[in-house]
């Protein structure tokens, strides 16, 4: 997972480089071993996911491909251990399309009784 520090590395990593050239050494990312699976993660991910190939989806131009999740890593500090919910400080991306991202600043809690309550007084529920 990418947070707001990591971006533009991580965004350099789409490049499509020769076979011969690492990405690691392009980008100045760490490469660290895995605990779970072949392939080094990122030391400077915020999240790491190992993973293994549970369904492959070919499409006409693109594949779905659903992964296990067999191991992961978390940065020290990124989970309350009261609460086991992620710290609000962590800001992470998300990526929409081709070269566009999301950022999380403005973030909402939605109470999710609110609608079953609702769904009572109308005699719903």
């Amino acid at each position: 997972m990418v947070d707001e520090p990591l971006l533009e590395r991580m965004h350099r990593c789409s490049v499509a480089f020769p076979p011969e050239v690492s990405e690691f050494a392009e980008t100045g990312l760490t490469a660290v071993p895995a605990s779970k699976v072949a392939a080094p993660r990122i030391a400077e991910s915020p999240v790491s996911l190992e993973c293994r190939l549970h369904t492959h989806l070919p499409f006409a131009q693109r594949d779905l491909l659903v992964g296990e999740i067999l191991w992961a890593h978390v940065r020290d500090g990124l989970v309350d251990p009261a609460s086991l919910r992620v710290v609000p400080e962590y800001a992470p991306v998300g990526r929409l399309y081709a070269n566009m991202y999301a950022f999380t600043h403005e973030r909402v809690a939605l109470d999710p009784n609110a609608y079953v309550q609702e769904m009572r007084q109308r005699g719903r529920a």
